[in-house]
């Protein structure tokens, strides 16, 4: 069954058509001129990733005296992520806030962000963002795309597995079992080389996928599975620390450039402390989270060690496809693997 994509609210769509004329009577070199800027993201309104979201939105409102006014969508009203990165491609969109490694379904390589247990802990995934790797791929995204990265420092928790059924315990355990994956090429091939059979459903769907049966597996960030109720539906959840999971500030380079060098300078410091609250906010609600959760019904395991070792040498084996494919750059793997 193909998921349907969420149509937004006709007030939804008076308020886009609003904020896209006012950001057209802008157009222009003016750099004083007021502009309405479209902003999106996939997370409930409770979410950190939408609160933190809605005060960058503010605080750029506040600090450039309104000469900018965000209008933010939460909950995937404006799309998926996929269409949300392309629409700040096509410039119909200016802002997005969303997965660190939305933008493979523009350049596949950031994919790597996502290839399962490749990173050791969180220490590890610092060193890849802050190596020249990352910042290749950012520039490729700006020069080909026209989508800049404003922050990638807006941190999430694991990413864990959750069942309907059992935990992970072990690559057997999760030998044929049906996966949500969002329509991503490196989610896709992940699932495949751990032995799972993917089925492609959107973030915000897949509540209803795996309450209905379509799916009985889904990853999710830790922060991510109280404020969607997955824990109702797949509440077998192994702390699998699959991935090191962070968010992005995205935004729209011909909307960028029109605003004066203030201005930008105002945008990109928004959107960086944005990311520390966004960070201490997960930080913060998380323990509650997991205790709510834990009187709700759900149950708790960690992956052992020795599973980890042998689902990352399953992945290992795909490594060479991977780069084959276009998913990773060549030799990406053993360069990120061997950073200390």
């Amino acid at each position: 069954m193909q998921p349907r994509l969420p149509i937004p609210h006709s007030s939804v769509w008076a308020a886009v058509t609003c904020t896209c004329t006012i950001w057209l009577a802008a157009c222009g070199s003016d750099p004083a001129a007021v502009r309405g800027w479209l902003s999106g993201s996939l997370t409930p309104p409770d979410s950190p990733t939408t609160i933190a979201a809605r005060h960058f939105a503010q605080q750029v409102t506040d600090k450039t005296n309104g000469r900018i006014l965000i209008q933010h969508f939460d909950s995937s009203q404006l799309g998926t992520g996929q269409q949300q990165i392309e629409a700040l491609a096509l410039g119909t969109q200016h802002l997005y806030f969303g997965s660190g490694s939305a933008p493979s379904i523009l350049l596949p390589q950031y994919g790597v962000i996502d290839i399962a247990f490749l990173f050791r802990d969180r220490a590890h995934f610092d060193r890849f963002l802050a190596s020249d790797l990352i910042s290749a791929l950012n520039q490729q995204l700006l020069n080909e795309f026209n989508v800049r990265v404003l922050a990638m420092n807006w941190y999430r928790k694991p990413r864990y597995l959750l069942h309907s059924g059992r935990f992970i315990t072990d690559p057997a355990s999760m030998e044929g079992a049906r996966a949500r994956s969002p329509n991503l090429p490196m989610f896709l091939a992940n699932w495949a080389a751990v032995g799972a059979v993917p089925v492609k459903v959107t973030f915000f769907e897949q509540y209803l996928a795996l309450s209905q049966g379509l799916v009985e597996l889904t990853e999710a960030s830790g922060d991510d599975i109280y404020p969607m109720r997955l824990h109702e539906v797949a509440p077998f959840i192994t702390e699998a620390d699959m991935m090191f999971p962070q968010a992005s500030a995205y935004v729209a380079e011909r909307a960028f450039r029109e605003l004066g060098p203030a201005d930008q300078r105002i945008v990109i410091e928004a959107a960086r402390a944005a990311g520390d609250l966004h960070t201490r906010l997960v930080n913060d609600r998380f323990d509650s989270d997991r205790l709510a959760m834990i009187k709700e019904g759900a149950r708790f395991a960690p992956l052992p060690a020795d599973a980890k070792r042998a689902f990352l040498s399953l992945v290992r084996r795909r490594a060479p496809q991977l780069e084959a494919e276009g998913l990773i750059p060549m030799g990406w793997f053993d360069r990120i693997q061997a950073m200390q």
